[in-house]
């Protein structure tokens, strides 16, 4: 079957220039074949230049890549730790959930198969922890680094599909150990979700939740209180409708201060754009191609 894959930039604040791009070929990290399901760009080894971490799934047996940036040519490492785990990996996220200086890994595992949470220990190690993000049997898609309570330290939520499979918020209790939060609808609701973001949609200084959901079923967010519960909101245009939704992102198109949205669909269904008004609601807007195409994943 042939699938659009309609990919959405927003450049914010920038002068863009005319650049010319020279294609990539026979070498890393092009050269390798896969089931390849998420990328990322990260400076994991602290060099000041980004090196490309790519998640293989959804069957068992394939091992991650990682690639190695020295100045601009590529190599492929397969000795480090992150790159030996043969589950099916759906999606990775990192970040420095430990505030040592450097990035830290969360690998979403599928079929059943338990997440992978590893800790940076500088001089391109890693070291696979025993704490909560990964302990679980999952139907794991992807996770999200936000710091939900504004303690200054990450926490982590994870986006899990498949059936009723309810989502995962792990919070960081500031000593590299995590607290799995049990209450709220932001626990409790069963989605097919397929991504997560953190954001501050309402301008009030704390991190909401949005959940991009598969499976015909309504997009779900969630307002922060400050005090370290949500409150689901479905009166909002941008949940309202049951799409078959795999992706989304925020970004300031019209740069009036607010996070606006696009919402990538999949089976030929309509893209989703939607602006920000200021007052806590959204406006949808339809704007040819971007919101007459279907698609699979969107990044800013």
């Amino acid at each position: 079957m042939k699938t659009n894959i309609t990919i959405l930039v927003f450049f914010l604040a920038a002068i863009i220039n005319a650049q010319q791009f020279t294609r990539m070929v026979n070498q890393p990290p092009v050269t390798d074949g896969g089931d390849s399901r998420s990328v990322n760009w990260i400076d994991y080894d602290g060099d000041g230049d980004l090196d490309l971490f790519i998640t293989n799934g959804p069957q068992s047996g394939q091992n991650n890549f990682l690639y190695e940036n020295n100045n601009g040519t590529f190599t492929k490492i397969t000795d480090n730790i992150i790159t030996q785990d043969v589950k099916s990996s759906d999606g990775s996220t990192w970040g420095d959930y430990d505030n040592d200086g450097d990035h830290d890994l969360f690998v979403g595992n599928w079929w059943g198969q338990n997440n992978l949470l590893y800790n940076n220990a500088g001089n391109k190690s890693f070291i696979l922890t025993n704490e909560k993000p990964s302990l679980e049997p999952s139907y794991s898609e992807t996770g999200s680094w936000g710091d939900f309570n504004n303690d200054g330290f990450l926490d982590l939520y994870v986006a899990n599909s498949d059936g009723n499979r309810k989502n995962f918020l792990y919070m960081n209790n500031g000593d590299g150990r995590f607290t799995k939060i049990l209450e709220g609808d932001i626990v409790n609701d069963a989605h097919f979700t397929r991504s997560v973001d953190w954001i501050d949609y309402d301008n009030d200084g704390d991190l909401d939740l949005y959940c991009a959901n598969e499976g015909n079923t309504q997009n779900s967010l969630y307002k922060n209180n400050g005090d370290n519960t949500f409150t689901k909101i479905t009166n909002l245009p941008i949940v309202l409708f049951g799409f078959n939704s795999l992706s989304s992102s925020w970004a300031d198109f019209d740069n009036d201060g607010d996070f606006d949205l696009f919402i990538a669909n999949n089976s030929n269904q309509n893209n989703e754009f939607y602006r920000n008004n200021g007052d806590e609601n959204f406006s949808k807007l339809n704007l040819i191609p971007v919101t007459n195409d279907n698609g699979y994943s969107v990044s800013n």
